[in-house]
């Protein structure tokens, strides 16, 4: 009984070091190196990572945290987003600076827009909803439908 308590507890702490191991990027330069594998490991083109840094950095410019900041932006990789989607999450986010909004509301918004898009991209790739000619509200409010 000790030896398999004694087991559970190792393999816990083995699994508690593997996840500290997996944190979350504290600088913006921390998180562009993780972008830049991320581009690396995806296979993108150079103009996807030149936009994902610029999304990056225009977040962070919006006090958005790094680790959120990097975050969003890693998820619209995953996510399928590419250069245009990129570009245009840093002119939204950009604009939001202009207009004095507080850095929740434009990570609230760059959240919001990555989804949305994430949502769209797959939809693309799977033919989801293009058989049957129906659309989301969100993509007929936006013009994104097919």
């Amino acid at each position: 009984m000790k030896r398999l308590i004694t087991v559970v507890v190792l393999i816990a702490m083995g699994g508690l070091v593997f996840a500290m191991g997996a944190k979350a990027p504290m600088t913006q330069d921390e998180a562009i190196a993780l972008i830049d594998q991320k581009i690396a490991t995806l296979q993108l083109t150079a103009d996807d990572g030149a936009a994902a840094k610029e999304a990056l950095t225009v977040m962070i410019q919006a006090r958005i945290r790094v680790e959120n900041a990097y975050r969003i932006v890693s998820d619209a990789l995953d996510g399928g987003l590419r250069t245009q989607d990129m570009l245009m999450l840093a002119t939204q986010t950009r604009q939001r600076i202009q207009q004095g909004q507080s850095a929740k509301l434009c990570e609230e918004a760059a959240q919001e827009m990555v989804q949305q898009r994430t949502r769209t991209e797959l939809q693309t790739r799977t033919g989801t909803g293009q058989s049957n000619g129906t659309q989301t509200g969100s993509e007929t409010a936006t013009g994104t439908g097919k």
